[in-house]
């Protein structure tokens, strides 16, 4: 009978010492193989450090882009109410005007009708920018007279001056048609 065949691979390779032999470098190449070595290890940690870095930075630009597009659509939509709020603002001061306006142009217009006599009556009322004219037709210069009298009593209108009177213009024959000028005055 034949022995089985065997085979050692542990004999087969070589030692250890064997394998540094052949990796051992001569004398003089071993200062710059260790330099090299050394220049490949601070490389591989300063690009480490770099990588560890540049990461931190991806990410905070990252936050900081989300957090800027939030700002800009906070801004986006503080600036549409800004409109908003500057347009009722626009508003409310115009409606204030109106009103103020209408209040005092109400209260002169109410004077003058309380100061007019029955024979007289108004035909336009003009508004310019020292008061208002009044063209209007009465029955005579008495009436004219006692309008004008009234009028430059009432401390709400201003003082009446006569410009223009013509008879026998008007509806009524024998009517009066004359023109007022108002001054300012009153609150």
């Amino acid at each position: 009978m034949t022995a089985p065949l065997r085979f050692d691979y542990w004999r087969d390779t070589p030692a250890l010492e064997e394998i540094a032999l052949v990796w051992q470098t001569a004398g003089p190449m071993r200062a710059a193989c260790r330099a090299l070595g050394f220049a490949f290890l601070f490389v591989l940690g300063i690009w480490s450090f770099e990588s560890i870095r540049l990461h931190r930075a991806a990410a905070a630009e990252r936050f900081n882009a989300t957090q800027y597009s939030r700002q800009q659509n906070t801004l986006k939509t503080l600036r549409v109410r800004e409109k908003q709020i500057r347009r009722l603002m626009d508003a409310d001061d115009r409606v204030r005007t109106i009103v103020a306006s209408g209040t005092v142009a109400a209260r002169r217009l109410a004077a003058l009708s309380n100061d007019l006599p029955e024979t007289v009556w108004i035909t336009a009322i003009t508004p310019d920018a020292n008061g208002m004219m009044l063209d209007g037709q009465a029955g005579d210069l008495s009436g004219v007279s006692n309008a004008l009298d009234r009028l430059s009593e009432d401390p709400i209108l201003g003082q009446p001056s006569l410009l223009s009177a013509q008879f026998g213009a008007g509806p009524a024959a024998g009517g009066l048609r004359f023109t007022v000028h108002l001054g300012t005055s009153g609150p």
